[in-house]
């Protein structure tokens, strides 16, 4: 019981540990691809990840708002 204890309490720090690093990570490709598009190149970049397909966008082909406003007009309806 005490293994199994031990084993739920590293592996809980594990998993803790490794979302940190995968926020620094993210943030850190972030910062980077904002500093390597800073003219304005590039309008969309992609990923080839699984995960998250677009890594940056330009603030133009953001739809947050409409699709927000879109979602709370129905809900209210």
């Amino acid at each position: 019981q005490e293994l199994q204890e031990l084993e739920a309490k590293l592996t809980e720090e594990i998993m803790i540990e490794n979302q940190k690093l995968n926020i620094q990570l993210a943030d850190t490709v972030t910062n980077f691809l904002k500093e390597y598009n800073a003219d304005g190149h590039f309008h969309i970049i992609l990923s080839n990840t699984a995960k998250d397909n677009v890594l940056m966008a330009a603030e133009q082909y953001d739809i947050t708002k409409e699709v927000v406003d879109a979602l709370n007009t129905r809900y209210g309806k």
